[in-house]
C-alpha cells in the first residue's frame, strides 16, 4: 500500500483530498502546520480536524510553526498578499515540514488540497514549482484536485494513484468541488473565510502598529493582538482592554510577569495589560481608559494595579 503525507488544514479542498486518497488506497497520514496567526487556539484546531479525520481513520500530527512563520513574516522572501499574509513563504515552511514527516515514516508523496487558480498569490503554476524546489519536494506533490492541469508526479509515474482518477479543478468557484462532496457524503465542512488572522484588515492594522513600534515582537506579542481593544499610549508603550468575560480570563492567562495589571476592585469591568516602558503618568491614563468601561456603584471606582514591583489602589471617576 501506497503511504503518503497530507498537509490538512481541515477546509474543504484537504477534506476532498483525505476521501481521494482513502478511496484510492492510499494510507494517509495527516500534517496540520499550526501559527500564532491561526484564527483558532491549537487544543480548538486539533480537535476540530481530529473529528473530521477519525471517519476516514486518518492520524493526525500537529506540528506548531509559530516562530519559523514570525521571521518569515518580518522578511519574506516571495512578498506579501493584499494585507500581510506571506502566503508563499508560509507554503515552502510548511511542505519542508511535510517533506521531514514524509522522511520519517517512509511515505511515498505529499499530498496538498490545493487548486489551481483558487489563490492568486500562491495557487499558481510558477508559485506550485517554486514551492516545489524550496522545499526539496519536487515531483512529489500531489495535488489531486488539479493533478490533470498538472505535470505528473512521481506518485503517478511509479503507478501509485491512477491519473485517471483524480481531477481537473481550477480557478475561485467552489461548485465543482461542492458536487464532489456531495459525491462522497460530505456534509459538515467550514465556510472559505480562511483560517489565517494575516489576511483580516483588522487585525493587520494592529500587527502594522507593533512592526513599526516594537520591530523585536515575538509569539507573546502576537497572541496579545488577538485579544480586546488596544491603545497605544507611547510608542514603547500598549494598553490592552478585555472586551468580555471570555477575553478578560484569556489577558489573565496571556499576562507576562513585565506587564502592567489593571482591574476594578468590586465592579464589573474589563481585565487589562499594560506592555512595554511604563511611568505613572502613563499608568494613570490606562487606568483611566480602563475606568471608561466599568460599571460601578457610585460616582467613584477602585481600580487595582499591579506592576511588576508594587501593587495599590487608584480612587477615581467613574
Amino acid at each position: 500500500m501506497a503511504k503518503a503525507v497530507l498537509l490538512f488544514s481541515g477546509g474543504l479542498d484537504s477534506i476532498l483530498t483525505a476521501h481521494i486518497l482513502k478511496r484510492e488506497g492510499i494510507k494517509a497520514k495527516a500534517l496540520y502546520c499550526h501559527t500564532v496567526f491561526s484564527s483558532l487556539s491549537k487544543k480548538d484546531a486539533r480537535g476540530n480536524l481530529l473529528r473530521t479525520l477519525s471517519p476516514l481513520k486518518i492520524p493526525l500530527k500537529v506540528v506548531d510553526i509559530s516562530s519559523r512563520h514570525i521571521r518569515l513574516l518580518k522578511n519574506a522572501r516571495y512578498g506579501y498578499g493584499k494585507n500581510l499574509n506571506p502566503c508563499i513563504d508560509c507554503k515552502i515552511v510548511m511542505f519542508k515540514e511535510a517533506a521531514q514527516y514524509r522522511n520519517s515514516i517512509g511515505a511515498d508523496f505529499v499530498a496538498s488540497g490545493e487548486v489551481l487558480g483558487e489563490r492568486p498569490m500562491s495557487q499558481r503554476k510558477d508559485v506550485f514549482n517554486i514551492i516545489e524546489r524550496d522545499s526539496g519536494l519536487k515531483g512529489f506533490i500531489l495535488r489531486p484536485l488539479s493533478a490533470k492541469l498538472l505535470k505528473p508526479t512521481v506518485a503517478e509515474d511509479k503507478g501509485l494513484i491512477k491519473r485517471d482518477n483524480l481531477y481537473d479543478i481550477q480557478g475561485r468557484g467552489r461548485r465543482k468541488q461542492l458536487v464532489l462532496a456531495d459525491e462522497f457524503g460530505i456534509k459538515d465542512f467550514p465556510t472559505p473565510s480562511g483560517g489565517c488572522l494575516l489576511t483580516n484588515p483588522s487585525f493587520c492594522r494592529r500587527l502594522k502598529d507593533i512592526i513599526v513600534n516594537k520591530p523585536d515582537f515575538d509569539i507573546y506579542d502576537c497572541r496579545l493582538l488577538k485579544v480586546g481593544r488596544h491603545f497605544r499610549l507611547s510608542a514603547h508603550t500598549k494598553l490592552i482592554v478585555s472586551r468580555n468575560k471570555d477575553e478578560n480570563a484569556k489577558l489573565k492567562k496571556l499576562a507576562g510577569k513585565s506587564a502592567v495589571i489593571i482591574y476594578p476592585l468590586r465592579a464589573k469591568g474589563p481585565f487589562a495589560v499594560m506592555e512595554g516602558k511604563f511611568n505613572k503618568r502613563l499608568i494613570n491614563e490606562a487606568v483611566y481608559i480602563t475606568a471608561r468601561y466599568c460599571r460601578g456603584e457610585g460616582s467613584s471606582l477602585r481600580i487595582k494595579v499591579n506592576t511588576p514591583k508594587d501593587k495599590y489602589t487608584v480612587i477615581t471617576g467613574s
